[in-house]
């Protein structure tokens, strides 16, 4: 609300109330940032906060519905705002890449990344990115590779990785591999 030139009230933005929604309300709420705007990503449900998996794609069938896209896209803006993983799990049918200092949140081991394809889970693991409170489950009875692949060539104190109550469940060959 701002005052108008003569005083009264008047409100800073105009909406008309047959069209208000949820996603019009999220729209005006979580507009698309600057780090979704540079990595061209374009949130699919406003509703939902930079970083919420929701903004990215929905799982309409946790464990089900392949929700690499979407976490590709948000993986692409973790590192100014934190992937959140809500208590789901998430199919993921190829390789993804964590950015340097990328962060991967969960609500424990109910926020499951569900690996369906042959190879790591993770191919790239930037310095210092983190997951916290989640759980990778690499299928291992149907699918071959690592979880997390780990490359880095550096031993200094910039180049770190952390895991913070992961669970890193059913790995066929390495849970975490550091090459």
């Amino acid at each position: 609300v701002f005052i108008g030139a003569d005083g009264t009230p008047e409100p800073a933005i105009s909406v008309d109330t047959t069209t208000l929604s949820q996603s019009v309300i999220g729209a005006l709420l979580y507009p698309q940032t600057a780090a979704e705007t540079s990595a061209s990503v374009t949130p699919t449900n406003y509703a939902y906060p930079p970083g919420d998996i929701r903004r990215y794609g929905t799982n309409a069938v946790p464990g089900t519905t392949d929700m690499t896209a979407a976490i590709a896209a948000a993986l692409l803006v973790c590192a100014s705002h934190p992937l959140q993983l809500q208590e789901e799990t998430y199919l993921v049918t190829s390789a993804l890449n964590v950015p340097a200092r990328g962060l991967v949140q969960g609500y424990g081991s109910g926020s499951t990344l569900k690996k369906g394809f042959n190879g790591n889970m993770f191919s790239t693991m930037g310095a210092r990115a983190q997951f916290w409170n989640c759980a990778i489950d690499c299928d291992g009875d149907n699918f071959t590779g690592s979880g997390v692949l780990v490359t880095t060539g550096a031993l200094d104190a910039v180049s770190w990785r952390r895991f913070v109550n992961v669970e890193i469940l059913n790995a066929e060959q390495h849970c975490i591999e550091f090459t």
